[in-house]
């Protein structure tokens, strides 16, 4: 599994680890599911071998510090997905079924209101779901 290295000022990028206390803990598995990965024998440096593509966007956290403007957040991963495709082939190569996403709510991809039309074939990772919304289930 290759992990992308997002730019560091880019949507959701360089906010402290801080934010992540205080009632946010839940959601730092934004933070700790890419650490996991790197120390893993699954880890890919290279895009060029790797089967399965990690993108450590920290989209909950965008949500959350945006919540008073919902368009910031799709506006967020939309900037994350045109970044993606300006990075290489990888993203577009299999119409990103092969991308991994992490979603750390129950909300799921629906901060994300474009979800379907631009990730929907992706791998959506989370920690809870709540299946009222028909947003997390299993494929």
């Amino acid at each position: 599994v290759y992990e992308y290295s997002l730019p560091p000022h880019g949507p959701g990028q360089g906010t402290p680890e801080s934010f992540y206390e205080g009632g946010y803990e839940q959601y730092a598995t934004e933070l700790v599911l890419p650490n996991i990965l790197r120390a893993s024998k699954h880890y890919e440096p290279n895009p060029e071998r790797a089967s399965l593509f990690l993108v450590p966007y920290r989209g909950l956290m965008r949500y959350i510090l945006d919540r008073k403007n919902p368009n910031l957040s799709n506006d967020g991963f939309m900037a994350i997905i045109d970044w993606l495709r300006k990075s290489g082939p990888w993203f577009d190569r299999h119409g990103g079924v092969d991308h991994i996403w992490i979603f750390p709510s129950g909300r799921g991809a629906s901060i994300f209101p474009e979800w379907e039309a631009h990730i929907g074939a992706g791998i959506f990772l989370s920690p809870e779901g709540d299946g009222r919304a028909g947003l997390m289930q299993p494929h």
